[in-house]
């Protein structure tokens, strides 16, 4: 970590703070008078005064993706107040975000508090029980998570440029801050207008954010880190803005399976026109309940084994569903409707399980090799 210094504190205090003009026949940057702070300005009604009146040549200059490079100071982090209200397991301080002394989930996991409720209910942050953004140090790897102070390999080949300071440390803010608003609402497709309005920063780096944001934005969405499943439901093309150019490629996918679904529905978001073929009559692939003597059983995919950051945990995130856990010495039986079945039913249903498969047993000792 590096510490913040004096000339980090001073730049923090004294840069001018850009704003752009919302006029789509603009959208100039401007400076705001010093005795106004960005958090008093409402970012999406900014008007010039007279849009005639050409930019500064900083800014024309902090356009370029390499002048990053020619900061001599690595941004305050601490003074996006926006950021800190997305984060549960971190907090903005200095140049980046740092976790608190204590992981939230190992204390609640230590104090016993394993309660179904707590597991599926909504008033807890996602971070606090399925879905984890960032990696903590007090516990281990978690899968699909990231690191807050450190470029994964596939950003390092993304983006080789922004690999030292300050770049690495300006990229990772406007990664933590893509990957903390969408862990914040999965539901919602993460924009740039979005970050810009939570990143706090003084001087033309704030200009250089706007300009690379699409680009990082890009690259978390293309691979599958953010904005996928079923955001914005019932909006067309959602990512379509992360396109440059009218994207009329067509994509074809075989097999209409849970993977080529989500392929589909992926691609079909970035503005891809997609066909899915399927050998069978139906769709969904192994998952696939049989209703044949009356009743629905489900013949694959009953659980979702390892929750944290699991796709179709986050599916069921979106879709305002609830997950129950499994209980290490009892799997409970769901009825058709959803409801736990009573204990004489669960026995029933148990014993001609366990029944069948010691038929099917003798069956397969008597087969011949």
């Amino acid at each position: 970590k590096i510490p913040p210094r004096a000339t980090q504190f001073m730049a923090d205090m004294w840069l001018p703070v850009y704003v752009q003009c919302t006029d789509e026949k603009c959208l100039r940057w401007r400076k705001l008078p010093s005795h106004i702070e960005l958090h008093h300005v409402k970012q999406d009604l900014v008007k010039c005064n007279d849009c005639s009146i050409p930019e500064d040549k900083v800014v024309i200059m902090a356009r370029d993706p390499l002048w990053v490079h020619t900061i001599s100071y690595t941004p305050l982090l601490r003074y996006s107040e926006g950021l800190a209200s997305l984060l549960t397991e971190y907090f903005p301080e200095g140049v980046g975000i740092s976790p608190p002394t204590v992981c939230h989930q190992r204390k609640r996991d230590l104090e016993g508090d394993k309660k179904t409720s707590d597991f599926i209910s909504e008033e807890n942050p996602p971070s606090y029980d399925i879905l984890h953004p960032f990696n903590h140090p007090k516990e281990g790897p978690r899968a699909g998570a990231f690191t807050p102070d450190v470029m994964e390999q596939e950003e390092i080949e993304a983006f080789p440029e922004w690999t030292k300071s300050p770049a690495l440390e300006v990229y990772l803010i406007l990664r933590n801050i893509i990957l903390a608003l969408w862990f914040h609402n999965c539901k919602q497709c993460v924009t740039v207008e979005q970050c810009m309005r939570v990143l706090g920063l003084r001087g033309v780096v704030r200009i250089w954010c706007d300009q690379q944001l699409t680009r990082v934005l890009h690259f978390m969405s293309r691979r599958g880190y953010v904005n996928h499943g079923l955001m914005c439901s019932g909006v067309p093309y959602p990512l379509s803005f992360l396109q440059q150019l009218q994207n009329k490629s067509s994509v074809v996918i075989i097999g209409a399976g849970p993977s080529g679904i989500s392929a589909a529905r992926h691609l079909t978001n970035f503005g891809y026109q997609v066909k899915i073929l399927e050998a069978s009559s139906r769709i969904g692939g192994r998952v696939n309940d049989d209703s044949t003597f009356g009743h629905t059983v489900g013949i694959g995919a009953m659980f979702i084994t390892g929750v944290i950051n699991n796709p179709l945990t986050l599916l069921v995130r979106q879709c305002d569903l609830k997950l129950l856990p499994v209980q290490e010495d009892h799997c409970e039986l769901l009825m058709e409707t959803g409801v736990i079945a009573d204990r004489g039913t669960d026995n029933k249903v148990e014993y001609q399980f366990n029944m069948n498969l010691d038929k099917l047993a003798e069956w397969r000792e008597a087969e011949p090799q």
